[in-house]
């Protein structure tokens, strides 16, 4: 049986003030975080799911059904230029492997297109800097993902380092672990451990020391095969060094046995504010004591609401241009 489909018929997508009150929208990429997206956009009231392109059509023909969406349109890759031809569509949502985003965001760009992207935006510091400018130029908001910046928890943590709580920052650690190790056909176009998942750690520790590294130390290894024959680690450790004297650490992994693991801690000389690791609420109790809960198996679990919260915020900026970016061109 097909599942219901929450996208409500017949709303008018203009306001009473003129302005548009619908986000029409085309997902480019369907893989984890496309699929990931797409459950978001289909929850979300102002948002409308025009296009599902990819590669493999198949999958998206079999989730669009099993959601009762016939009137989304599949389109394979090459018909990019077609639905980018649509006047009625709004954005483009890019989750194509990492090596395609800046093609894909700069004919966009040249559609007149908002532009929401996982990371990166592109390759190199030169193309991230022209996406910008040139979506400058056009008037329309690019948008990469940082999703930590809208997980309700860190926000808090984020809030009270702002408000001077722990006083002035001595040190920043965190540890990001996936949980299960992802398939090995993964890792044949993803980007390194250091591009890939510590990113997030980095634009993370400069938020909250609002200030850019002016020193690096990095090392890793790793202790998987398939991994290492593409000259790449799945276990580093990562060193910052702050102008302001601040030092940040990363623990990042490709794997652990026992979850996703995703913990701050944050050292000043008024204190310290500590984020431990999301578990399932409900523990058990016995004779033999207690028996927490397990971590969330994977990012999408563990940072479900800050996926919701990222795409609110995109929309928000499409729908009216004077909504501030949360994630501008020098965060990326």
């Amino acid at each position: 049986m097909p599942r219901s489909n929450p996208i409500r018929r017949g709303l008018s997508t203009m306001s009473s003030s003129g302005l548009k009150k619908i986000v029409n929208i085309a997902i480019c990429g369907f893989g984890r975080a496309g699929r990931l997206h797409f459950h978001n956009i289909r929850k979300n009231h102002r948002c409308l799911l025009k296009y599902v392109l990819d590669c493999e059509t198949k999958p998206v023909h079999h989730t669009l059904n099993e959601y009762n969406l016939p009137k989304v349109e599949i389109v394979c890759d090459r018909e990019y230029d077609r639905i980018l031809q649509d006047k009625d569509l709004d954005a483009v949502l890019v989750t194509t492997p990492t090596n395609t985003h800046e093609d894909y965001i700069q004919q966009a760009i040249r559609a007149n297109k908002a532009i929401f992207c996982e990371k990166p935006v592109a390759s190199s510091v030169a193309g991230i800097a022209q996406c910008y400018s040139e979506a400058d130029k056009a008037g329309k908001p690019l948008f990469c993902a940082f999703n930590r910046r809208f997980d309700p928890s860190l926000l808090g943590l984020h809030r009270q380092v702002q408000e001077g709580k722990i006083g002035k920052i001595h040190e920043i650690r965190t540890t990001s672990r996936d949980g299960e190790l992802a398939p090995m056909s993964y890792f044949k176009q993803a980007p390194v451990i250091y591009l890939d998942s510590a990113v997030h750690d980095f634009d993370w520790i400069c938020w909250l020391a609002r200030e850019e590294p002016v020193g690096v130390f990095a090392h890793g290894v790793a202790h998987n095969k398939v991994i290492a024959d593409r000259n790449d680690s799945d276990t580093a450790v990562i060193v910052l060094s702050f102008p302001s004297g601040i030092i940040g650490t990363v623990s990042v992994g490709r794997y652990s046995t026992y979850g996703y693991d995703q913990r701050t801690e944050v050292h000043g000389d008024k204190g310290m504010l500590v984020y431990e690791n999301a578990r399932e609420a409900v523990q058990f109790a016995s004779s033999q004591g207690y028996l927490s809960g397990t971590p969330h198996p994977s990012f999408p679990e563990r940072y479900a609401e800050a996926y919701a919260g990222e795409l609110d915020h995109f929309v928000d900026l499409v729908l009216d241009p004077s909504v501030p970016m949360r994630v501008i061109c020098e965060c990326v």
